[in-house]
């Protein structure tokens, strides 16, 4: 069924091909984890039309939670959450990612896809682990441009760093144990891949 946007709206929803890419990826690292969709809280931040999380959503995952901003986007989510008759399993929330404050709940996969070219991506990251949001070993995947970069401080290991089109995904697993000295930085190359290596 396809998801409904807002009109007139500078809402980018995630590709076809880009969200394929995602799950595939999230799907080899789970069967090597022994893992399944079915025990996931799912945190879609910058949600868009919400298409991130309600995949997750359709592959069996326990919730999902939708951050967005925009009053007429939150709207959408909403809709194609009726559409899909799943209301007992989401929950929308209008805020910013870089505001939110001390959660209850904690999740185990996390969407960020921020705008493009905003450096938003960090702060967003660092907010959510320092807010709780993030429970130990919970994976995080962000979409970028294709020509961005990301600098982390310590607290995360690289799963996956893919050039989609124009888009580049990135995979990460909490790691809360890192030490300072096994920080890294996209933009020197210092980069710890552990599911795959190019």
């Amino acid at each position: 069924m396809p998801l409904r946007g807002p009109e007139n709206s500078l809402t980018r929803p995630t590709s076809d091909r880009l969200r394929e890419t995602i799950f595939n990826i999230l799907n080899s690292y789970f069967m090597k984890e022994n893992l399944s969709f079915g025990a996931l809280r799912v945190l879609d931040c910058f949600a868009g039309t919400g298409a991130l999380g309600l995949e997750a959503l359709s592959r069996g995952a326990q919730s999902v939670t939708f951050i967005e901003k925009a009053i007429e986007a939150c709207r959408s989510i909403r809709i194609n959450i009726d559409d899909l008759k799943a209301q007992t399993q989401c929950h929308v929330i209008q805020s910013d990612v870089l505001n939110l404050r001390v959660s209850s709940v904690s999740y185990h996969l996390i969407f960020l896809d921020p705008p493009y070219g905003q450096a938003l991506c960090e702060k967003a990251l660092e907010n959510l682990l320092n807010q709780q949001w993030l429970a130990d070993h919970a994976v995080v995947v962000i979409e970028t441009g294709a020509s961005e970069s990301l600098n982390f401080s310590n607290g995360f290991q690289l799963l996956s760093d893919r050039r989609v089109g124009s888009a580049r995904v990135w995979i990460l697993v909490v790691n809360r144990k890192t030490s300072d000295n096994e920080s890294f930085s996209t933009s020197k190359g210092k980069l710890e891949k552990i599911v795959e290596r190019k």
